[in-house]
């Protein structure tokens, strides 16, 4: 890696390699590194699929899908309750469209995916009637949409930071929701470095040519917050990430600040005192606008 490369979740220059790791579908070692100020870690591969592996990557999506269906119906369930009135879902990334199969066929939901693997997206079309897409996904060319899913897709890529990016800009112009999900790479799981094994399954390196980069929440949550957008943690299934979200009212907005801020319990009475006086509200208010919030 380049000595001025810099860290592809927080984009500071504080790389520091921590050792080379094996690598299962190219049988390498490739250097694994950590971003001191973000905590994150990264292992860019430069590797790219053949049609081969893309045809696999076909198979697998199709043996997940029994899994991911039950995930899908809890995620939507979860942010239905959110946001009752959401109406249309775009997924970037949606291999085969299980959740939007979902959406769809359980809940009635107006649905739209792309994915990169031609083979994926036809076998979506074919078999679930979805209007999938086998293209980069573009936010310009995007019609608005009332959430927005990206799941288990940024560890997949060396430079996330533009998609965030594409997706935070979509979620601000739809004024809707995005769920980002990835298997964030916190402290209680370091040690699996000192074995990095790519073919254990469930761990950090598994099949690292292609899990390449490790978020951890805080750097993941400051890409989102760099954005100006709020998120919160959210879990739905097994897919663990950010719910974001645009334009959230000064009560939420001021919870979430006092949260950030280290403050507990009976301050969130504070903030409902605050919103019920006409005079505490424009102090608040202020005083939120003076924060940048």
């Amino acid at each position: 890696m380049n000595e001025n490369q810099k860290c592809p979740v927080c984009m500071h220059h504080n790389l520091i390699p921590v050792r080379e790791v094996p690598t299962a579908r190219t049988a390498r070692n490739i250097v694994l590194y950590y971003c001191t100020v973000c905590r994150s870690f990264c292992n860019p591969s430069g590797y790219v699929e053949d049609e081969a592996q893309l045809k696999a990557d076909l198979d697998w999506n199709i043996g997940k899908a029994e899994r991911n269906t039950a995930w899908a119906k809890d995620l939507f369930n979860k942010i239905l309750l959110y946001k009752p009135d959401i109406k249309t879902v775009l997924e970037v990334g949606c291999g085969i469209g299980t959740a939007l199969k979902v959406a769809n066929e359980d809940f009635g939901l107006n649905v739209v995916g792309y994915d990169t693997n031609k083979k994926a997206v036809n076998w979506g079309r074919d078999n679930y009637s979805l209007s999938l897409h086998s293209e980069l996904w573009r936010s310009e060319v995007s019609p608005p949409s009332d959430l927005t899913l990206c799941l288990s897709v940024l560890e997949h890529i060396e430079q996330p930071r533009p998609l965030i990016h594409e997706l935070c800009k979509h979620t601000k112009v739809s004024r809707g929701l995005l769920f980002i999900s990835v298997p964030f790479l916190e402290p209680y799981k370091w040690h699996f470095i000192d074995n990095p094994d790519p073919t254990r399954k469930s761990t950090p390196f598994f099949d690292n040519d292609v899990h390449i980069t490790h978020f951890s929440w805080n750097g993941l949550f400051n890409a989102i917050k760099d954005e100006g957008l709020s998120c919160r943690a959210f879990r739905a299934g097994g897919w663990n990430g950010l719910l974001v979200y645009a334009n959230p009212d000064l009560k939420e907005r001021a919870s979430n600040w006092l949260w950030s801020k280290g403050f507990r319990g009976s301050q969130s009475l504070l903030v409902g005192y605050y919103m019920r006086s006409g005079k505490g509200s424009k102090i608040l208010q202020e005083a939120l606008q003076n924060l940048g919030l």
